[in-house]
């Protein structure tokens, strides 16, 4: 019998996965990187928020890119 608590393999790998990234950009060390709101699914890794520059929307995303289990990274960022 299944724990009904446990989720499914892949839930736990995406779970695992926003864990990672939002670590990565918590360690970037800009503050505005710390408050993005970042979901994933299957791999697939969406950012969402307000960022002050250019560069920040940017390195969000390049900073996540070679995380192992990143398919692909949309990056919604607005630039504010």
């Amino acid at each position: 019998m299944r724990n009904a608590l446990m989720l499914p393999p892949r839930r736990q790998s995406d779970y695992s996965l926003r864990d990672d990234v939002c670590n990565v950009l918590n360690k970037t060390g800009y503050t505005a990187l710390r408050t993005v709101d970042c979901r994933v699914n299957d791999g697939i890794v969406e950012l969402s928020g307000d960022v002050p520059s250019f560069y920040c929307k940017q390195l969000a995303q390049a900073v996540i890119l070679p995380l192992a289990r990143v398919r692909e990274v949309r990056n919604h960022l607005t630039v504010r």
